[in-house]
């Protein structure tokens, strides 16, 4: 049994076994982020065993959009009376999720918010019904391209959010998990968060380093297969996202080998080979192996 641990954590702390393994992550905090099934583990031992969302409460508020795209109105009902709330950001609105995320039986509105196109992504805040007609909405929280889940985590519901800087920019990705919690008062709280890492390499290229080349290609001299002669891989640079794509390998003496059909803001060579030949990683951990003369995208990865 200790011969086989042993293996195991050997394997672990391999470079391969990072790349391998989409679901091992560095963390910030040195904890992960609880999973769904982990978190529902924990419930069972509280007194309140919670629906999987909040749910929607008769008691109100109702909340409603009103107008044209772009020219959205956020209404509240409570008790026969209507009041308009006052939003900012936008110009366009929509709601994520509405029901009784703080347990105080009464509704809270969970709204997103963007441009009106896809420079940008939604922005996430919470309006909160206070009493007497008084309504407050919270400063925004979050910004996601994939919007946020809702969980259920120690006896409360959290929103968890893929937090990541894409857009227009050439900026290296970054990619951060977090799990916020709303109380009655209005106040959130980050109470869990992880950094997704990107696997090392041993040369790369950035779209940040072509960008600056001011040119619009940028190239790479590596030598893949060992023999003492560098290939080049060569980048075009999409300005609109700042990605790398349209990428094509060449032999040492400019011979085109293949293309990629690969697209990220970093491109680079792995230590690991496959079939002798080095690896290449886009991005965090997108892994691109040698196969029959060619690099594909290793898809179990």
């Amino acid at each position: 049994m200790k011969f086989v641990y042993i293996l195991g954590l050997l394997f672990l702390l391999s470079p391969y076994a990072i790349a391998n393994n989409n679901s091992i992550y560095y963390l910030n905090e040195g904890d992960r982020l609880n999973d769904i099934g982990a978190t529902e583990k924990a419930n069972k031992n509280l007194p309140i065993q919670l629906p999987a969302k909040p749910e929607y409460s008769s008691k109100g508020p109702n909340y409603s959009l009103t107008g044209d795209h772009g020219n959205k109105k956020l209404i509240a009902e409570v008790n026969g009376l209507e009041y308009e709330i006052n939003l900012e950001g936008g110009p366009c609105f929509g709601f994520s999720h509405i029901g009784d995320f703080t347990l105080n039986k009464q509704n809270e509105a969970l709204i997103y918010s963007y441009p009106c196109g896809n420079c940008c992504p939604p922005d996430y805040k919470f309006v909160l019904y206070k009493g007497d007609g008084n309504f407050f909405v919270t400063k925004q929280f979050t910004s996601s391209w994939k919007g946020p889940t809702i969980e259920t985590w120690r006896g409360k519901y959290s929103i968890v959010t893929e937090e990541n800087n894409e857009g227009i920019n050439t900026e290296q990705r970054e990619n951060i998990t977090k799990r916020f919690i709303l109380d009655t008062t209005g106040q959130i709280s980050v109470v869990e968060q992880y950094a997704k890492k990107y696997v090392k390499t041993i040369a790369e290229i950035t779209s940040s380093q072509v960008a600056e080349s001011k040119k619009s290609e940028g190239s790479l001299l590596f030598d893949i297969d060992g023999d003492g002669k560098k290939e080049r891989l060569t980048c075009s640079l999409w300005e609109r996202w700042g990605v790398l794509n349209q990428c094509s390998l060449y032999s040492h003496d400019n011979r085109k080998i293949g293309d990629l059909e690969i697209q990220g803001k970093r491109i680079g060579f792995l230590s690991h080979k496959t079939h002798n030949v080095n690896d290449i990683v886009c991005d965090f951990d997108e892994i691109w192996q040698w196969d029959k003369g060619d690099y594909v995208k290793n898809s179990k990865l």
